[in-house]
């Protein structure tokens, strides 16, 4: 299986830079993003998109992509050697999937992703050079337990074993329908853009 590939994105840089100001102009505009885990993590729809970063919406196209999400997802330094979900510092392992209408009611949110994902382009924002995606491979059935950080549900280090691992230092598409977790051995906060569409992605997975 393979599990990401990196992709050509002309003046990436450029919409990196665009997108970490809207991202930053939102924060600002918004105090109670805290309480609302904003800074983590938020999705944002084709129109906010080709609004704010208009040329990225125009490359997608032109590689015959029709963008649904772009969530911007804030991973948090943490510590590979930290096997407990109880410990803010452990990597988050989880598998990505549709939302469940009922939990995300409980949370107070729309339902964001009503479908089933697979792949998604990322594009990284801010320190993620020398970060890692690393994927894994179930060793059981156990359910999910709580991860502290970010505060959901995601599998048990004990109950996966590692397969595969990349850095994100440019566009890359990575999977995401099966287990895998961010590592950011930083002491600052790594952020990525990882965008979904309405069209499989599987032919530039290579």
């Amino acid at each position: 299986m393979n599990y990401a590939s990196y992709i050509d994105i002309p003046n990436w840089e450029t919409i990196s830079k665009k997108i970490v100001s809207f991202r930053q102009s939102e924060l600002d505009a918004d105090p109670d993003y805290k309480s609302k885990n904003k800074h983590i993590w938020w999705c944002y729809f084709y129109d906010e998109v080709k609004k704010e970063v208009p040329e990225l919406i125009e490359k997608f196209e032109s590689m015959g992509l029709t963008m649904k999400q772009m969530i911007l997802f804030n991973n948090l330094p943490n510590d590979i050697n930290v096997k407990d979900h109880n410990n803010p510092k452990s990597l988050f392992i989880h598998t990505d999937s549709e939302d469940n209408p009922e939990s995300v009611h409980d949370l107070d949110l729309p339902v964001l992703t009503d479908f089933p994902p697979t792949c998604a382009i990322n594009i990284p924002l801010l320190n993620c050079k020398g970060s890692y995606t690393l994927w894994y491979k179930k060793l059981n059935n156990n359910p999910d337990v709580f991860h502290v950080n970010p505060g959901c549900g995601g599998h048990a280090h004990q109950d996966v074993e590692e397969v595969h691992r990349f850095e994100l230092d440019k566009p890359a598409v990575l999977r995401i329908n099966v287990p895998h977790a961010v590592w950011n051995s930083s002491d600052s906060d790594r952020v990525v853009a990882t965008f979904r569409f309405k069209e499989s992605l599987e032919h530039l997975i290579k």
